[in-house]
């Protein structure tokens, strides 16, 4: 995912779904107009495999793509801390664009997570 200002397109930030809480994390992000795009969107499964005895790190973590995704802009107006932003992604081989101007407002992070 990546955020560009909406004016000139250039990019903000970009980030990828964290594996430990599922969301992505976007910490100060001015107020402003963004156009925040989705791509290469998946559903993952994560499992923990053993490395060689006496390894660093014990574990690694092995992804198996389960189904994947199209592609998706929202156009955000952020004029405060934004606690969550929910993205909804279109099925594989379509894109989407959310309504422009939705204003994202809550309290308490500077943080945008998705679930």
């Amino acid at each position: 995912m990546s955020v560009v200002f909406a004016d000139d397109g250039k990019k903000l930030a970009s980030t990828d779904v964290d594996a430990e809480d599922d969301a992505f994390h976007l910490a100060f992000v001015p107020e402003g107009s963004y156009k925040l795009k989705v791509t290469k969107a998946q559903d993952v499964e994560r499992t923990e495999v053993p490395n060689a005895p006496g390894s660093v790190p014990p574990f690694e973590t092995k992804e198996k793509t389960l189904r994947n995704f199209g592609e998706t802009t929202q156009a955000p107006v952020v004029t405060s801390d934004v606690q969550s932003l929910l993205i909804a992604v279109p099925k594989a081989g379509q894109t989407e664009s959310a309504p422009t101007g939705a204003t994202a407002q809550a309290a308490d992070s500077g943080q945008s997570t998705t679930p």
